[in-house]
């Protein structure tokens, strides 16, 4: 999941904020894993996902947050049976390249999950 709409500071705007929280209600009747970048957009779209589920766990992970850092398979890393990534546009497509699948067939909009099955 692409981070919410932000503002020059960094923190999410109101429509940020709206996005995710609309997001959010998809997910709210499921245990989830969220793993987020440690940047301030990316923290907040992951605070709000983990106060409207069930439950759920958060953590921060740097490579989230810095493309040039993904370590090679790096899904391999992370453990849930639903999780969440909470990340930045070019982290996410690294991420389904090394997948193995075409990044051109996905589209990361501004706080709205991309659900991937693998």
């Amino acid at each position: 999941m692409r981070h919410g709409h932000y503002q020059s500071d960094g923190s999410l705007t109101q429509e940020g904020i709206e996005q995710v929280s609309k997001a959010a209600e998809a997910f709210k009747d499921q245990n989830l894993v969220i793993y987020s970048s440690p940047v301030t957009r990316c923290m907040e779209t992951a605070a709000i996902l983990k106060n409207a589920v069930v439950e759920s766990e958060l953590y921060q992970i740097s490579w989230l947050g810095k493309y040039h850092m993904l370590p090679k398979n790096c899904l391999s890393l992370l453990q849930g049976e639903t999780i969440i990534l909470v990340s930045h546009q070019p982290t996410l497509y690294r991420i389904i390249d090394q997948m193995g699948a075409n990044a051109d067939n996905f589209s990361f909009s501004y706080g709205l999950p991309v659900k991937l099955v693998f």
